[in-house]
C-alpha cells in the first residue's frame, strides 16, 4: 500500500504545482485530508507496534486505512475530472446501461455530451453501425 499511498501524494503535490489540475478545491482538500489521517494512522500503528495487546488496534488501522486510500483515490479522480458524486453515479449508470443493452440487442445506443441543444418534445436520433461497412446509419 505504500507505493499507492505515495502515488496518491505525488499528484496531490502536482497539484499544487499545477493547479489547473484541480476542478474541484472541496475534493481536493478532502483528498488532502484522507492522506493526512493515513499518515496519522500508520504512526500510530508504529508507535503501538510494540504492545503484545495491541494487535486488534493495528487491524483497524490498517482496514481504515484501506478504506481512506480508496476514499482518496476515488476523490482524486473527480477533483481531476471536475465531477460530483452525483455526476459520477449517472456516468457509471449509463455505461452500465449501454453495456446491458449491447448485449441484448444489435443496436447500438451511445448518449452524444455537449451536441446541440434540442426541444423537449424532440427525440434524440439513433444511430446503427452497419455490420458490413462499419459506418453509422441514423434510423
Amino acid at each position: 500500500m505504500d507505493g499507492v499511498i505515495t502515488a496518491i501524494v505525488a499528484f496531490l503535490l502536482a497539484c499544487l504545482v499545477w493547479p489547473n489540475l484541480v476542478k474541484n478545491k472541496p475534493q481536493y482538500y478532502a483528498a488532502y485530508g484522507c492522506v493526512m489521517l493515513i499518515i496519522l494512522l500508520q504512526t500510530l500503528i508504529l508507535m503501538f507496534s510494540g504492545t503484545e495487546s495491541a494487535s486488534g488496534f493495528r487491524v483497524f488501522c490498517g482496514t481504515a486505512i484501506g478504506f481512506l486510500i480508496v476514499i482518496a483515490l476515488l476523490l482524486c479522480m473527480l477533483f481531476a475530472g471536475g465531477l460530483t458524486v452525483k455526476d459520477l453515479t449517472g456516468e457509471i449508470k449509463g455505461t452500465y446501461e449501454v453495456i446491458r443493452r449491447g448485449q441484448e440487442e444489435k443496436e447500438i445506443i451511445i448518449p452524444q455530451r455537449g451536441g446541440p441543444v434540442r426541444d423537449v418534445g424532440d427525440k434524440p436520433p439513433v444511430f446503427v453501425i452497419d455490420p458490413e461497412t462499419g459506418n453509422d446509419k441514423q434510423v
